[in-house]
C-alpha cells in the first residue's frame, strides 16, 4: 500500500501472511517442545521411583552379570574384529582397485614422457640420450 501526500510517495508495510504463518507455527512447536520437555521429566520421575522401589533378587543379579559378560565379550570381538581389518574383502577390494588405478596412472606418465622425447628427437634432431639428461632421467628408467 502506498499513501501520497503532496508530492512524496508513502509506502505502508504490513507484516506478511508468511511471517504470520511461519511466526504461528513456531508459537505451536515452541508448545510442543514444553510439553514434550514436561513428558520427559514426568518420565524420568517415574523410573527413578521404579528404580528405588526395585527389589534386588537372584534372577535379576544373574541377568545382570550375564549382561556384564556379553558386553565385554563385544567389547574383545569388536577388538579382534578391528585387528583383522586388513584382511576385510571390501578393504581388500578398494586397495587392489588403488593399485591398478596408480599402474594406469604410472603408465600413462611413462607414455608421455615416451612421447615428449620422440617428439623432440624426431623434430628436433636430438639425441636421446642427451634429452634424458637435460630433464634429469636416469639411464635406469624403465620404458614400458
Amino acid at each position: 500500500m502506498s499513501d501520497k501526500i503532496g508530492t512524496s510517495n508513502f509506502f505502508w508495510c504490513f507484516p506478511s501472511a508468511r511471517g504470520a504463518t511461519l511466526n504461528a507455527r513456531m508459537s505451536r512447536l515452541k508448545e510442543t517442545t514444553l510439553g514434550l520437555q514436561i513428558g520427559v521429566s514426568e518420565l524420568q520421575d517415574v523410573v527413578d521411583a521404579e528404580k528405588a522401589e526395585r527389589i534386588p533378587t537372584l534372577e535379576r543379579q544373574v541377568g545382570l552379570a550375564r549382561y556384564a559378560e556379553l558386553q565385554s565379550k563385544i567389547v574383545a570381538l569388536n577388538r579382534e574384529q578391528e585387528q583383522y581389518g586388513e584382511s576385510n574383502p571390501v578393504q581388500l577390494n578398494l586397495k587392489r582397485r588403488a593399485v591398478i588405478l596408480a599402474q594406469e596412472a604410472a603408465t600413462r606418465h611413462t607414455d608421455n614422457t615416451l612421447s615428449i622425447i620422440s617428439y623432440f628427437v624426431q623434430s628436433r634432431g636430438i639425441d636421446s640420450k642427451d634429452f634424458r639428461a637435460h630433464l634429469e632421467i636416469s639411464e635406469d628408467w624403465d620404458d614400458i
